[in-house]
């Protein structure tokens, strides 16, 4: 989400939006490698795993 990968200001924002509040889905290797780079950039991560996830 940061500026060296890429995103538009809109796309974080929008990205930022949906983390903070209804979350998002991916699987659980991707939302892994999503929480090592959101606490390795000093964001507080909590994974939870949804009924009928992938």
């Amino acid at each position: 989400m940061a500026k060296q990968q890429g995103a538009t200001i809109g796309e974080a924002s929008s990205a930022f939006a949906a983390l903070t509040s209804s979350g998002i889905l991916g699987t659980p290797a991707e939302m892994r490698l999503l929480a090592e780079r959101l606490t390795a950039a000093g964001a507080t991560v909590s994974l939870v795993r949804r009924a009928g996830s992938r």
